[in-house]
């Protein structure tokens, strides 16, 4: 039982809530997703199966779109609706135009930038989550780190709610841009909504809802259906046996960004790199 699932991640369930679930639906122990989603968002989650699982570290990385509506004059101490909501302290207005969030955005959250994590989040401190640390009324500080925001678009306003649509690099937390965003027009926000549409070439319009456990069975791609995503290698058996036993082969040296799956009588076996040695290729990841 090996693949991958697109799931359209239900609000108020954890990402181990689905891995969970995956592994019931297919009764395989081998399951693992890449980005997690917060417990209040809903969207895609791309879920591995067996030996598929040995795929997630090429995906860990990708670009993600999220729509996302906020909501302005307050502030949450997770950044989102799911955490302790307060009235703003010393607003100066009570209504902010869309031109005035659209500068602020403009100046602020496109491209690199810094950000600093929220304190309910599951990086770890000193080896415990923060989020724990958190709840357990200890101080979290989290260092700041660059970001990448490719697209910080406003979408529709109906103060005090505004909605945006957010394409950023791994690693992006969308509840701190809103915070931030909140923070530099002066007003504070929070996140009352997120949810993921896009993770580089996924789309959500292709993922099974997480509550339909009936059509999830049916959803399990086939890990050969990637290799638009992958550079692809056909081994000849002589080849395959030698990788098989931890050898070499020559000739074949990898000249590409993106990792380079493995095909041996038309199933994937493996994932390639360059060896030690020039000229020269090697498993990096062998299938069972």
């Amino acid at each position: 039982m090996n693949g991958y699932l697109l799931i359209d991640k239900q609000s108020g369930v954890t990402s181990f809530d689905v891995v969970q679930m995956v592994r019931r639906a297919f009764n395989v122990k081998k399951v693992g997703h890449c980005g997690t989603l917060d417990p209040l968002a809903t969207g895609l989650l791309i879920v591995f199966v067996g030996e598929g699982t040995k795929l997630l570290e090429y995906f860990v990385g990708l670009d993600k779109e999220y729509l996302v509506k906020g909501k302005f004059g307050y502030v949450s101490d997770s950044y989102d609706a799911d955490g302790e909501v307060i009235k703003f302290e010393g607003v100066a207005k009570n209504n902010i135009s869309k031109d005035e969030i659209v500068s602020v955005i403009d100046d602020n959250f496109v491209g690199s930038i810094s950000q600093v994590p929220p304190k309910y989040s599951a990086l770890k401190v000193d080896g415990k989550r923060a989020y724990a640390l958190a709840r357990a009324g200890e101080d979290v500080n989290l260092k700041a780190r660059e970001v990448k925001i490719d697209k910080f678009e406003f979408t529709e306003m109906s103060w005090p709610y505004a909605s945006f649509r957010i394409k950023c690099g791994s690693g992006t937390y969308v509840r701190s841009l809103v915070h931030d965003l909140g923070l530099q027009i002066g007003v504070g926000a929070y996140v009352c909504e997120l949810r993921r549409t896009m993770i580089d070439g996924f789309s959500v319009d292709d993922a099974a809802a997480s509550s339909d456990l009936n059509k999830i069975n049916k959803k399990l791609n086939t890990l050969e259906s990637l290799v638009d995503f992958f550079e692809t290698l056909k081994l000849s058996p002589s080849d395959y046996e030698v990788l098989c036993n931890g050898g070499f082969v020559n000739g074949k040296s990898i000249d590409s960004t993106r990792p380079i799956l493995a095909f041996f009588e038309d199933k994937i076996v493996g994932v390639l790199e360059n060896a030690p040695i020039n000229g020269f290729i090697k498993f990096a990841k062998k299938f069972n």
